[in-house]
């Protein structure tokens, strides 16, 4: 058994200790503050919400902690797959069994050449034969049935492989099938089945990288409940996720109908009750219409709850829109449309902030 080190530089300082006991606290009073279960992966995921180095994961958990007042299991399990988990085990197994099938398909065809390697000496030996001087009719005959003979393992092999092919090709279907379900559900937000935050950041920086040619404008629209918080103190959580899927099936609606004004649409709920909308449009005027076309949809409707027949009234939302300019990281371009939410907010609300012109 080797002896510690004396020179290690391992063991927390006594600093160090005291911030990460204290962190430790701050995480259990949350697991028991909201009685989550009190796992290992609860745990972490209080942690690093105490601890605060993820902002994407810290901003999501502060809307449950603050503003829905509620974190149960499957919300923080969601957030888990979304921000620290990697791929899932399903989603590993699916490839495994991907490679584990192309590999399979590598032997058919190993399989398949050694039949054809067989097919072809037998044929190079039978004609060395045939061109022979003084071949008695017992040679020609023994020759007939080596080739013959070859060449039923040949069919046969072929006949096989072509099944194994098949076979295959149905396997290989169904796990490509599997793999892409897999994805898109890491990339969607299960209470209203638009894209997610890792959703949100890969479209950021696919319309970064892909800037629109010509006289095309990429725009990207932050959209944000108006006193949502209310909502949740009022009515209690629950009312607060239907309002919340309210508002993602108004703005799917929006984004079907908006073809003459706007192309390429992408949903996602990058916060609590805070979503992004990504799109193309040929002017700026074209960009104004559909985002006051997203918040006149919204605006207009008087909500009932359904089971109860409790009034929750209108449901106003804030909208900030930026263009993406041609010099523009993803940081800048969100950045611009942040400010702009934030003015429509302190403008009056229930508004759109929009850039004029991309200068």
């Amino acid at each position: 058994m080797s002896r510690p080190n004396p020179n290690d530089k391992d063991d927390f300082t006594s600093q160090e200790f005291d911030e990460a006991y204290e962190l430790a606290k701050r995480a259990l009073g949350f697991v028991g503050k909201f009685r989550t279960p009190p796992t290992p992966t609860v745990y972490e995921l209080w942690y690093r919400f105490v601890e605060g180095k993820n902002e994407a994961l810290k901003e999501q958990m502060a809307f449950l902690v603050n503003d829905s007042k509620t974190a149960t299991r499957s919300q923080l399990e969601s957030l888990r797959k979304q921000f620290i988990d990697q791929p899932d085990e399903s989603q590993q197994r699916t490839a495994e069994e991907l490679v584990a099938s192309v590999s399979g398909i590598e032997s058919m065809i190993r399989s398949q050449a050694a039949a054809g390697v067989e097919f072809d000496n037998a044929l190079s030996e039978t004609n060395q034969k045939l061109v022979g001087q003084d071949q008695s009719p017992d040679d020609l005959k023994q020759c007939v049935v080596s080739v013959l003979a070859s060449n039923s393992r040949m069919q046969l092999q072929l006949k096989e492989t072509k099944q194994q092919l098949d076979d295959s090709q149905l396997r290989m279907e169904k796990l490509r099938a599997n793999l892409a379900l897999s994805q898109k559900l890491m990339l969607t937000d299960p209470l209203t089945e638009i894209g997610n935050r890792r959703f949100f950041d890969m479209m950021i920086k696919q319309f970064v990288d892909k800037r629109s040619q010509g006289n095309e404008l990429s725009v990207l629209l932050l959209v944000d409940l108006d006193n949502f918080k209310a909502v949740n103190d009022s009515h209690g959580h629950d009312s607060g996720d239907i309002v919340i899927q309210f508002v993602a099936g108004e703005l799917k609606k929006v984004a079907l109908s908006a073809e003459k004004v706007a192309s390429d649409v992408e949903l996602a709920r990058y916060g609590g009750d805070e979503f992004a909308i990504f799109a193309k449009t040929d002017s700026h005027d074209s960009g104004k219409q559909f985002a006051d076309s997203i918040v006149e949809s919204i605006s207009k409707k008087n909500l009932t709850l359904t089971k109860t027949g409790e009034v929750l009234g209108r449901i106003g939302i804030s909208v900030g829109a930026a263009y993406l300019r041609p010099e523009d990281t993803s940081i800048s371009w969100f950045d611009r449309a942040d400010k702009l939410l934030y003015s429509a907010k302190t403008g009056g609300r229930n508004m759109v902030m929009i850039e004029r012109k991309v200068a």
